[in-house]
């Protein structure tokens, strides 16, 4: 009789026992994913002020235009994307990227941000096939500016082919229309 007493007082304890670490477990994975919750940045868009309306560059067989913009605290992120409308393929290579931002000069960021790539990966990443595209990103430091206006322009030397090339194109006669800023 007093065993079975004891077993049944050791499966009551060890039931209540389980119930308690159970209910500490559903404690523990609240807490964890509360405190890994991950906020949203807040993103505004600045509309730059276009007075005037154009075609995109076109120097030669060769278009350039700014696909899009995000500012990021003071640091600028242009989007360009050229095309090949030659018939030949062509090998690019950016020498200077300037932008000038109400009446300032700014000179940008231009390299490859993939740190794995080896040569022939850089080489095959600077090939436009005669009809395609090439998107690069071009990073700008030290931007304060809030205001954007059609005249803000983007001027790239480079070298087609190894043959020294510059284009420039205006916030007006790109595709661009809005800023996107992005708040931490």
């Amino acid at each position: 009789m007093n065993t079975i007493a004891i077993i049944i007082s050791i499966l009551i304890l060890f039931i209540i026992g389980f119930i308690f670490l159970k209910s500490q477990a559903k404690k523990n994975v609240e807490i964890t994913i509360q405190e890994n919750e991950i906020k949203s940045p807040k993103v505004t868009y600045i509309q730059i002020s276009k007075t005037e309306k154009g075609k995109v560059n076109f120097q030669d067989d060769y278009t350039f235009d700014i696909s899009s913009i995000t500012k990021r605290k003071n640091k600028l992120d242009i989007l360009t994307t050229f095309q090949n409308n030659s018939s030949k393929h062509i090998r690019i290579e950016i020498i200077k990227t300037v932008l000038s931002l109400n009446g300032k000069e700014i000179v940008g960021d231009h390299q490859l941000k993939e740190m794995t790539m080896g040569t022939n990966d850089i080489i095959l990443k600077n090939t436009i096939l005669s009809g395609g595209n090439l998107i690069r990103n071009i990073y700008f430091s030290d931007i304060n500016s809030q205001e954007y206006n059609s005249t803000d322009t983007l001027k790239i030397e480079l070298l087609i082919n190894n043959a020294p090339y510059t284009l420039e194109n205006s916030f007006g006669k790109s595709t661009v229309d809005k800023v996107k800023v992005i708040e931490e």
